[in-house]
């Protein structure tokens, strides 16, 4: 089996707890009283105070305001073909979550620019279960900026994007990153694998890039590559050669491809079986003296700064057709470049930028701050950071990354920050803060 998923949009039940008790109130014991649509937020189910403050003059006023936990729940029916496999829910983009499934708890996470995924594998059965979190937007990560403020997109509560149940085998592909050397038209493709099987497992992994939007047509050789996991995963690297009839990705000739990377594996008389498919475009974004160059020519960039300002929802679009309206109004305007003051936008908005040539700049949520004094602030920015890079670096429109915006002191840390990004992935061109 390969990977199966199961939407869990519509209706949820949902209750306000605006005592502000949090997990404390145990509501995951309880049928909650109200509903709610998901995807969406508090504001647009009309949950919440209604705003009577008339004297808001520096940024967009919310007509329902809501800032403590909110609690939700829905039916969760786990398909008998399911049993024995990998679990995960994947909440893509909200606030401080914590989850339960019945009265089990699966701990809580704070990501606010990826998507936060719990793992469920070996505990649940093939039955039907009760589902429930809390996000609670009062509890926040020791960060500042647009991703949290009032001032553009709000401090909503909700689940926004995907909402979705997936299964795997117990052997998969738990990460693909494919870092382009566009010069010679070759691809390091870094494969991290997991294994939840009780024994090592043994097998092959087989790569094939196929055309993507904007590419002109070509064929493309497979390669393949033996592979040994021990319990916990492992990595593998796979070069893969495009050939001469590979096109570069800019903004005049946005080529895009697609990576198939498929595993077959073996633990004693067991076998696994996963596919994933990674977008991705052949260039190398970088300097030379003073200016900017794509695959090794001068360009300019023609930027905007973008501080998360959609007022008909008071968040950004979770689908590419919304950030393709936005980009190609940017583009009428001669923009090729957008800098994300202090946030970093959904999965969305880079593959829209993917197709249409832009050149992005997310950014860490620091408003600003004093790295060397503020030790969470560090240790958070640098673990979003990493989950960033992680979740978005393979897109070919993410050049450039900033720890925030106007930071100040610190300068050894966040250099020291820089360096292990840099490391981690040098796809893009990095800066201690913009502005």
């Amino acid at each position: 089996m390969g990977r199966e998923r199961l939407p869990l949009a519509g209706e949820w039940r949902f209750a306000l707890d605006e005592r502000g008790e949090g997990t404390k109130r145990e509501w995951y014991k309880t049928f909650l009283p109200d509903t709610i649509q998901l995807p969406g937020t508090t504001d647009e189910a009309q949950k919440g105070q209604i705003n009577t403050n008339v004297t808001e003059v520096m940024h967009l006023s919310r007509p329902f305001f809501y800032k403590s936990p909110a609690w939700y729940q829905r039916q969760l029916v786990i398909p008998a073909e399911w049993q024995g496999k990998r679990l995960t829910l994947l909440l893509e983009r909200t606030k401080h979550t914590t989850v339960w499934v019945d009265d089990r708890c699966f701990g809580e996470q704070d990501s606010l620019a990826t998507s936060q995924i719990y793992d469920f594998s070996a505990a649940l059965a093939a039955r039907v279960h009760r589902l429930t979190l809390v996000v609670d937007n009062q509890k926040q990560p020791p960060v500042s900026g647009h991703q949290l403020s009032e001032d553009t997109q709000t401090d909503w509560n909700g689940i926004i994007g995907r909402i979705e149940l997936s299964a795997t085998d117990k052997v998969w592909l738990d990460d693909v990153q494919v870092l382009p050397d566009a010069a010679n038209r070759k691809l390091r493709v870094r494969i991290a694998l997991g294994n939840l099987a009780a024994e090592p497992a043994s097998g092959s992994i087989t790569l094939l890039a196929s055309n993507g939007p904007g590419a002109r047509k070509a064929r493309f050789a497979p390669a393949q590559d033996k592979f040994v996991a021990g319990r916990n995963g492992s990595s593998v690297e796979i070069e893969y050669s495009l050939g001469a009839g590979a096109q570069f990705w800019d903004e005049f000739t946005p080529a895009l491809y697609k990576l198939a990377a498929s595993l077959n594996a073996t633990v004693g008389t067991n076998h696994f079986s996963d596919q994933c498919d990674v977008g991705f475009g052949l260039r190398d974004f970088s300097t030379h003296g003073t200016q900017f160059t794509i695959n090794g020519r001068a360009t300019f960039l023609r930027g905007k700064r973008d501080a998360c300002v959609f007022p008909l929802t008071g968040y950004p679009p979770m689908e590419t057709a919304g950030w393709r309206r936005y980009f190609e109004v940017c583009r009428s305007y001669g923009i090729n470049h957008v800098r994300f003051h202090t946030w970093c936008p959904p999965e969305a908005a880079f593959e829209a930028a993917d197709l249409l040539g832009l050149y992005l700049q997310p950014e860490l949520p620091n408003f600003g701050g004093d790295f060397s004094q503020e030790l969470p602030l560090q240790q958070y920015s640098r673990g979003e950071g990493r989950r960033i890079l992680q979740t978005f670096g393979n897109h070919p429109s993410f050049v450039m990354f900033a720890l925030g915006n106007e930071n100040f002191g610190g300068d050894a840390v966040r250099a020291d920050m820089l360096k292990e990004f840099r490391n981690l992935d040098g796809r893009h061109l990095y800066a201690q803060a913009s502005n």
